[in-house]
């Protein structure tokens, strides 16, 4: 059985030797994990909740390696910044310079830590969960308008939906979970354009996990050039279910059933010899049993329960 963890902090090296830390993990069994806005006023050195805001100090690298984190205000006007937009939560925008030691508004300063941008990276605690939903919205917050004036403005960027396993896994895209600032190859959408992404649900390898990365990349998308547009994430929720490990029934020579179910005096009785055990509804272990047909549960509240097997056949049933 894996290790569960309800609330960590871990720091640890992605690439190289780095700066960058992961946040705590958000234990989705005590809920949904939701952002809704972020202010500009925010304290530098401040996250959301669960939340980290990583850099890299190079700009379009093929790959983005997070190695520092953002230490910076919200409120910054020029280099690459990223910005609380209140209500319309966290915006991304890269330039050609990055941004400066001092984070000064006016540019100035040193960079011997350059920062680039960017990423967003929620950490989570899936222990007993399964099913991962991720809703979001996006939104383009320039306006641009593709190759118009003498230096043609063609560059395209976009905000990816990523997920990793564990402090050491490589993430990897969702795919279908990206808001692109262009609606077709040569169209920039309207500055003002908001999108909710459509659900995306997590492969089944983030279920029951003691620490699973979702992040939201900006990351550049074409070869154009010019100015890079301004991009913001909102709007965030990610759901769970109890995790089942339900497997399909054509899996066991005999599949399992439990009854009476309902049970109104909470002795229930298989239909086979089993091992396993009984978890509530936000995957706490009521009771383990070994080798036996008949289980009582007659100290137990009414309600619904799961029992489990060791083989991984799952059941639910009713207790009145």
């Amino acid at each position: 059985m894996k290790r569960i963890i309800t609330s960590i902090c871990l720091l640890f090296a992605m690439h190289q030797v780095q700066a960058q830390t992961i946040p705590a993990a958000f234990d989705l069994s005590t809920g949904n994990y939701t952002l809704t806005e972020w202010a500009d006023t925010n304290a530098a050195g401040t996250y959301p909740a669960n939340m980290m805001f990583h850099t890299d100090t190079a700009i379009e690298a093929p790959v983005f390696n997070a190695l520092n984190n953002w230490t910076c205000p919200y409120n910054i006007t020029s280099r690459a910044r990223i910005n609380g937009e209140n209500s319309g939560g966290i915006s991304f925008t890269n330039t050609g310079n990055p941004q400066n030691d001092l984070c000064s508004p006016g540019g100035g300063g040193t960079t011997t830590i350059k920062k680039f941008l960017g990423a967003a990276v929620v950490a989570l605690n899936t222990a007993n969960r399964e099913n991962i939903q991720v809703t979001w919205s996006g939104s383009m917050l320039s306006n641009f308008t593709y190759g118009a004036g003498a230096n043609a403005q063609t560059r395209f960027y976009q905000i990816q939906l990523q997920y990793a396993i564990g402090t050491n896994g490589q993430f990897t895209d969702v795919i279908g979970s990206v808001f692109d600032c262009n609606s077709d190859t040569i169209t920039y959408k309207p500055s003002g354009t908001t999108e909710i992404i459509p659900t995306a649900t997590l492969p089944a390898s983030c279920n029951n996990e003691p620490l699973v990365l979702v992040r939201w990349l900006y990351r550049k998308s074409n070869t154009g050039s010019n100015q890079r547009p301004k991009l913001a994430f909102d709007d965030i929720n990610i759901s769970s279910s109890i995790f089942t490990g339900l497997k399909s029934t054509s899996e066991f020579n005999k599949s399992l059933t439990i009854f009476p179910n309902p049970s109104s005096d909470k002795i229930i009785t298989s239909n086979k010899i089993i091992t396993g055990t009984v978890m509530n509804t936000i995957g706490s272990i009521v009771l383990n049993f070994n080798s036996t047909i008949k289980i009582d549960l007659s100290n137990q509240p009414s309600g619904i329960y799961f029992v489990r097997t060791n083989k991984g056949e799952v059941e639910k049933i009713i207790l009145k």
